[in-house]
């Protein structure tokens, strides 16, 4: 509390001063502070300080007024923040070319689609004219982009589509206030709801980032006429401290309680930790931090879900080694709340940006929020499904659990669901939504379409149309990493493979990549020994001449496994390889890539593809 009044004294010492200092230094002063507020996540006060240069001072500061459209955003006012936005980008000024990003961004997150998706155009059109398309500082929002104006298709079509009732509905108060109520989870069946709020009059008096209280944990309970606050005996409150207390769900028997706290870990540094709280001959515990599988230290751990089994836990982290600004990782008990070490979910889940609320249903699906994969605004409900993690194909939830503005925290109870969101027609800053459950099949097949495939590496509609021409090459190299995936094997490109591939656009790079990762998504194991007795059979009706070669090429491959980017084949072979149909060529890779795999299979190194014949013919 010292540092932040710190701050308001030497604003107020700085607005004060202004009309006495008559230069441009208190603009540069002023700007410096209200960026101090903002780095320490006050971002009310900085929207005052830019304010009162943009107003006071210098109306036509493009810092202050950048600055103050970054602050709105990160209080979720995406009106205010849109205007701002606008007068940045039609200044066109290259030091602030992300504004060109960020206005689209807050169109779609306001509902306009239609300008949304012609300015996400616009961007990705402006950074190829200046040809920053792939410059390292900018490729990471050209990206984004291209996911946001597909996630705006999406939304276009999903308006005309007839939607779910669900019976949605928007809780009343008290369970909603004016302030952020968010992370909904079951007590007692669908009676009894635990939520997070930064309402006034909780342990969490400090100012947060939105202007509200840092967030507590309350209980409510349905009764005839609504809902009622919970008061028992049973100390539910010492989850609660001064600084964050948020995202908590019990385990089965609700003997347990894993929840988000935040504590000072140093000076001026607040970080965010699981904890459990254990109820002990009817009263809740002290809470416990969990082991460092789980909270590392200069890192973040929250919003923990843990299993129908009690025995795995899924949470999010901004540790080291992870792809976006939180992930979700996974880790299993080995005894009392002893965590084994965390597993990052993958890049199909995970995406460059910030995945939340992790949620896992007894029946083996995973729900999760993302403002990384294509959605209808800011934060969007997804819905993992696959054989593994790594290989899920990811869905949007679609309507009317997902709006253009940000959707999280998915909970499923045993009649009741809910989610929290900041959609137009609420009560506060976020807000809490019920909706009923027909059967949990049924919800799965009305999310399972095609339309509502929406992970940031699924196939897309133009996601054919290559920047290169020479199909056939891009042919062989798809073809090529097919088989390398489905063998789990590291098959390395021919030489003329390797310069074709590097010659590519990052485009087209990608392009390749999601192609192979969506075709073998959806190769079952049922589909994968088809293809492995059609290979086989390919194989067994080829003439003598044609077998020898595919024997060369196979055992080149074996041989130089390893020892380099790309691999020289000799022209004779080369040659035959060339003069073959695509879906020949497709069964040849699959053929060399099966023979690569049992070489690796053995226990002792083998030298060739012909003494690997000669030991299975033994």
């Amino acid at each position: 509390m010292a540092k932040k009044s710190l701050y308001h004294l030497l604003v107020a010492f700085f607005m004060l001063s202004i009309p006495f200092l008559g230069s441009s230094q208190p603009v540069t002063l002023l700007i410096e502070m209200g960026d101090k507020y903002a780095e320490a996540n006050d971002h009310q006060s900085a929207i005052g300080v830019y304010k009162a240069i943009l107003e006071d001072k210098d109306p036509n500061n493009i810092a202050a007024q950048y600055k103050i459209a970054e602050s709105y955003r990160a209080i979720l006012d995406y009106e205010m923040a849109e205007g701002y936005y606008l007068k940045v980008k039609r200044r066109n000024d290259g030091r602030f070319i992300l504004a060109a990003y960020y206005y689209p961004l807050m169109k779609k997150l306001n509902g306009d689609y239609q300008e949304a998706l012609e300015s996400f155009e616009e961007f990705m059109l402006l950074l190829k004219e200046k040809d920053q398309h792939e410059d390292p500082r900018y490729r990471h929002y050209y990206e984004q982009a291209r996911i946001e104006r597909e996630g705006t298709l999406i939304a276009l079509n999903e308006t005309t589509n007839t939607q779910p009732e669900h019976q949605f509905t928007i809780l009343p108060k008290p369970v909603n206030s004016e302030d952020m109520d968010s992370a909904p989870a079951t007590f007692t069946n669908d009676s009894t709801i635990v939520i997070s709020s930064g309402r006034k009059g909780g342990k969490g008096s400090l100012t947060s980032a939105f202007g509200g209280s840092y967030n507590d944990l309350y209980r409510f309970s349905k009764t005839g006429s609504g809902w009622s606050e919970v008061k028992t005996r049973d100390d539910f409150d010492i989850v609660n401290e001064k600084f964050d207390d948020a995202a908590g769900m019990f385990n089965t028997d609700r003997t347990k309680f894993y929840f988000t706290r935040c504590v000072e870990a140093s000076a001026n540094v607040v970080n965010c930790f699981v904890y459990v709280s254990k109820l002990v001959k009817g009263e809740w515990s002290e809470p416990i931090k969990l082991n460092t599988n789980i909270n590392q230290s200069g890192s973040n751990s929250r919003q923990a879900c843990v299993t129908i089994t009690g025995d795995s836990l899924f949470f999010c982290s901004d540790r080291a080694g992870g792809i976006g600004g939180y992930d979700i990782y996974l880790s299993t008990k080995f005894g009392d709340e002893n965590w084994g070490p965390a597993q990052h979910l993958g890049s199909q889940i995970n995406t460059p940006f910030t995945e939340s609320s992790p949620f896992y249903h007894l029946t083996g699906k995973l729900y999760f929020s993302s403002e990384g994969h294509r959605g209808f605004g800011g934060f969007d409900i997804y819905l993992a499904d696959g054989s593994s993690f790594e290989k899920a194909e990811i869905y949007n939830i679609g309507a009317p659990f997902n709006s253009n503005k940000d959707d999280m925290f998915f909970f499923m109870g045993q009649h009741k669901g809910y989610i929290s969101s900041n959609r137009k027609g609420g009560v506060g800053k976020m807000d809490i939504y019920s909706f009923n459950i027909t059967t949990e099949r049924d919800m799965i097949t009305e999310i399972e379409s095609d339309e509502a495939i929406a992970g940031r590496n699924s196939l897309f509609s133009d996601d054919y149309d290559f920047d290169s021409d020479n199909d056939e090459m891009l042919s062989e190299i798809i073809s090529h990493l097919m088989a390398s995936n489905v063998s789990n094997i590291e098959m390395a490109l021919t030489n003329e493979q390797l310069s074709f591939y590097n010659s590519l656009s990052k485009d087209d790079q990608e392009r390749i990549d999601r192609i192979v990762n969506a075709r073998v998504r959806n190769l079952s194991q049922n589909d994968l020994q088809a293809i492995r007795d059609e290979d086989e059979f390919f194989y067994s009706h080829m003439s003598s001449d044609d077998k020898r070669h595919v024997d060369n090429l196979v055992s080149a491959y074996v041989r130089e496994d390893g020892l380099g980017l790309s691999i020289g084949i000799d022209q004779q072979e080369q040659d035959f390889y060339e003069d073959l149909s695509v879906g020949d060529k497709e069964k040849v890779d699959m053929i060399i890539a099966s023979r690569m795999k049992q070489a690796h299979d053995f226990t002792y190194p083998m030298e060739t593809y012909d003494k690997i014949s000669s030991l299975n013919k033994a």
